[in-house]
């Protein structure tokens, strides 16, 4: 059984599906022409962790290339955020 576990619909008739090890983690990266997010499952310190990344788009103009909208980990069957996510800055705390 995989660590995680990926899958990517699109106009292909089937869906693309990918998994990933504790060592590996799975990622994927979704654009539009003038925006895209990396999505990251991976391991941390033992426990999941999913981040999530605001990158360009297919166009190549930069858009905060690189900025982390959000990292929550999983531990003890909660999910906590880190840092300066896009939760704080929807409150207004970033």
């Amino acid at each position: 059984m995989s660590r995680f576990y990926g899958s990517l619909e699109g106009s292909a008739r089937t869906t693309a599906t990918r998994r990933g090890s504790k060592a590996s983690g799975v990622s994927a990266h979704v654009r539009g022409w003038d925006i895209g997010l990396e999505v990251i499952a991976h391991d941390h310190n033992g426990n999941d962790a999913i981040s999530v990344y605001l990158t360009r788009g297919s166009n190549g103009e930069p858009a905060n290339e690189g900025c982390e909208l959000l990292f929550g980990i999983l531990e003890s069957g909660e999910v906590r955020f880190v840092g300066n996510t896009l939760r704080d800055a929807i409150k207004g705390e970033a």
